[in-house]
């Protein structure tokens, strides 16, 4: 009488672990995230230049920035008088010709309104805080 050993191989089971979730960005990492979204690169680079205490300015400085001062263009969800306030104490002074402007109309819908100016370049960080603020641009 013969024998018949019949063996079933499987392939062994392999268990995935559960995906592990990637840490929550760090409030560093949300300023940068800020600071990216709302500065012209040239703007960027000078705020991280002053974040690292680094002296030496940064290539494009000398296009828009004189005395320690920026000259930018901001462009407002709203240019309600807390904000124009808001931007005041962080000393930006605005051109004359940007104040007596009136808002922009496209196809009838209200623009965002820009402001342009100057701000001491120490505050950028803080104008790209404020929740009105859209877009910062150097102003050349």
């Amino acid at each position: 009488a013969s024998v018949t050993v019949s063996q079933t191989l499987s392939s062994p089971q392999v268990i995935a672990p559960s995906p592990v979730p990637p840490p929550p960005p760090s409030p560093e990492d949300l300023r940068t995230r800020r600071l990216k979204e709302k500065l012209h690169a040239w703007l960027f680079a000078l705020v991280d230049r002053l974040d690292k205490g680094e002296s030496k300015p940064t290539g494009n400085e000398s296009f828009f920035v004189t005395d320690g001062k920026a000259a930018i263009v901001i462009v407002l969800e709203n240019n309600s008088p807390d904000t124009l306030e808001k931007l005041k104490a962080l000393g930006f002074e605005p051109d004359a010709a940007t104040m007596s402007a009136p808002p922009a109309v496209t196809s009838g819908v209200r623009a965002h309104k820009q402001l342009s100016g100057r701000v001491p370049i120490a505050k950028l960080s803080a104008l790209a805080g404020l929740e009105a603020v859209r877009l910062v641009l150097p102003k050349t």
